[in-house]
């Protein structure tokens, strides 16, 4: 296996729009560089997703855009949207200047990996929790439904399918055919 191909990543202060699926835009930026730090020790960014949302591309100096934004939908705890990302910036991102990191924002220690694409869903997924929770848990709900109803098929295929399987034709079938080194026959 390869080394992973060397990917431009964005410098610590750029900031970047990005549309949601709705059509508006939020905001990321760049707290580091993980050349800039001792650990750790790989080509990554540690990014941060803005609290804001716009239906426009905002200037870069708009205070709004600082905020970090805090997740609780679903399962999350109020956990701040940060992960260090080592793929290359999407062609959707639209770069809108420097918002440097404070000091602590800076120094923030941050032990998981995230992408660009968490970066754009996250966003909109927590609005839709803050303004359209009941119509999120009815899909939750739908969606858990659904997967119960197609597991339940599948179920009834395999247990129909079992009912009419003999003992002659397993001994026909050959289990495991991709294996490279099948057990020796004796």
């Amino acid at each position: 296996m390869g080394r992973k191909k060397k990917v431009a990543l964005p410098a610590t202060g750029d900031a970047f729009a990005f549309p949601l699926e709705d059509g508006r835009f939020c905001v990321c930026r760049v707290l580091s560089e993980s050349v800039n730090r001792d650990e750790p020790k790989f080509a990554a960014v540690l990014v941060v997703c803005s609290a804001w949302i716009g239906s426009e591309v905002p200037a870069v100096d708009d205070p709004e855009l600082r905020p970090i934004l805090k997740l609780t939908h679903h399962s999350w705890a109020n956990k701040d949207e940060i992960g260090w990302i080592d793929d290359p910036l999407p062609d959707t991102f639209i770069p809108i200047g420097k918002i440097l990191p404070t000091d602590e924002e800076a120094s923030r220690e941050c032990l998981t990996f995230s992408s660009w694409g968490s970066i754009q869903i996250q966003p909109m997924m927590q609005w839709r929790w803050d303004h359209e929770r009941d119509a999120v848990l009815a899909e939750d709900a739908a969606k858990k439904e659904q997967q119960a109803n197609l597991t339940a098929q599948n179920e009834n295929k395999r247990q129909k399918h079992l009912k009419q399987v003999k003992l002659k034709d397993l001994a026909k079938h050959t289990f495991f055919p991709h294996w490279e080194h099948l057990p020796k026959k004796h």
